[in-house]
C-alpha cells in the first residue's frame, strides 16, 4: 500500500472515517454509488468481486466494527 501523507489536519465523522477503513480493507474494491446525508456516507452500493452483483455497503455498521462509534 502506498505511504500517505498528511496534507491538513482535519477533522472526520466517525461515519467518513469508516468510508476511509472501508477504502483500507478492500483495496482493489469498486463501488457503484455512495449515498450522503447532510455530507456523511451512509450507505454505498459496491459491485461483487466476480462481477454477478451488488453489495449494500452500510458505514455505521464498518464504523462500530473499527471501533469508531460507541455503542449505547
Amino acid at each position: 500500500m502506498p505511504k500517505g501523507v498528511q496534507l491538513i489536519t482535519y477533522e472526520l465523522t466517525p461515519l467518513q472515517a469508516a468510508l476511509i477503513e472501508w477504502g483500507k480493507l478492500h483495496p482493489y474494491g469498486k463501488l457503484k454509488e455512495i449515498q450522503y446525508q447532510d455530507g456523511v456516507p451512509v450507505r454505498a452500493e459496491m459491485y461483487l468481486g466476480d462481477g454477478t452483483g451488488t453489495e449494500t455497503v452500510l458505514f455505521d455498521k464498518v464504523a462500530r466494527k473499527a471501533g469508531l462509534l460507541n455503542e449505547k
